[in-house]
């Protein structure tokens, strides 16, 4: 069986391209055309509707297709990646390209799949190898070829029970999804800084388990460990941040009603719920309130607005100092993996600037 179909793939590559008749045309009308112009069908179609055929049947043959053949090759390095990193998924780009006369069969671009690289999920791998201008080396195009859009796909690539399962998504959809992300530069910034924490920080976790050196386990786990405490630490000063603004706002607010209606001479109204809102200066208020001096509720005022301004401050100067010591942890990450080489299969662990897209170089995504 297998020796008749090889015939066949050679009869129909060598079958030389002639015009088809008038009884081809009334025969065939209406039906698919494998050729441009005048050569419809005829022999030329005969031969390239059999090579089509061939290609498409030949799985059914044991004739492995050629994403099929991809994914054998691939498939050991897919899996030292997700053996390697710790992450769930190996996330793969498909895209198949046609003629332009949109008849024939449908090839991979560049005769290749594209192993993007280990992620936690399809969406914020793709916009990482993205922001790291990665897709700029993806194979391009051919001449007298077109993107096969509906045959071009995403391949999301896990392990379980010990087989590589592989899951398909869409080109056009997870294309779509990647550029509205971008589209918002401020987005895209937020996105990177969290998800290069995250994804490093697993990527770190899985090290400190089985990695084979014990040295670099045992500073994988004080990293982890650093790391924890250091998130606890930001958490803990982000709300001390936000009930200090919170603080601050009240007391801005209190200044600016003191001054609106001490200006119309009602100290009594001016002070009208200071005493609620800081309960802590309540005897100097009800001693200045009692004393009818104007002067002395706006000392007061003043003094609330400046120890709420003092306090804030104090809080951002702790928040910039975790910062800093997160960022020293993140560097320390990035140089423990960087001995594993995990930059090179895991997109958007890299830490540091990234290099930000342009007019000239656009996202080579289909429309």
């Amino acid at each position: 069986m297998r020796t008749a179909i090889a015939a066949l793939l050679v009869a129909g590559t060598v079958l030389s391209p002639l015009p088809a008749t008038a009884a081809d045309e009334a025969l065939y009308q209406g039906g698919q055309t494998y050729q441009n112009g005048k050569d419809r069908l005829g022999i030329a179609g005969a031969g390239q509707m059999t090579l089509d055929f061939i290609v498409w049947a030949a799985p059914f043959f044991g004739f492995k297709s050629e994403i099929d053949r991809w994914k054998d090759t691939n498939a050991p390095e897919i899996r030292r990646i997700l053996a390697g990193t710790g992450m769930p998924g190996v996330l793969v780009h498909v895209p198949r390209e046609k003629p332009l006369a949109d008849v024939g069969t449908s090839r991979l671009v560049g005769g290749r799949a594209v192993l993007m690289g280990g992620g936690l999920d399809p969406r914020s791998t793709a916009k990482s190898r993205y922001q790291e201008r990665e897709h700029v080396f993806d194979p391009q195009g051919s001449d007298g070829y077109q993107r096969d859009r509906i045959g071009s796909e995403y391949l999301w690539v896990q392990e379980k029970d010990g087989k590589l399962v592989w899951g398909s998504i869409p080109e056009s959809r997870l294309d779509d999804e990647v550029r509205f992300d971008v589209a918002d530069e401020q987005l895209m910034g937020t996105f990177a800084k969290r998800y290069d924490g995250e994804v490093a920080a697993r990527v770190v976790e899985h090290l400190a388990i089985n990695d084979a050196d014990e040295a670099l386990r045992r500073e994988a786990r004080r990293l982890t460990q650093a790391r924890a405490r250091a998130l606890a630490e930001a958490r803990r000063i982000d709300e001390d941040l936000k009930r200090a603004l919170e603080r601050e706002r009240e007391a801005n607010s209190a200044a600016a009603t003191f001054q609106t209606l001490a200006s119309l001479g009602s100290i009594a109204g001016s002070v009208a719920g200071l005493a609620k809102q800081f309960p802590e200066r309540k005897p100097e208020i009800d001693h200045a309130v009692a004393s009818g001096s104007k002067e002395d509720v706006g000392k007061i005022v003043d003094g609330i607005r400046r120890d709420a301004r003092s306090a804030a401050d104090a809080v951002r100067s702790k928040a910039s100092e975790s910062a800093v010591t997160m960022e020293a942890i993140r560097r320390s990450q990035q140089r423990l993996l960087e001995r594993r080489d995990i930059p090179k299969v895991v997109p958007g662990v890299r830490f540091g600037p990234q290099p930000t897209s342009d007019a000239g170089s656009p996202m080579q995504m289909q429309p």
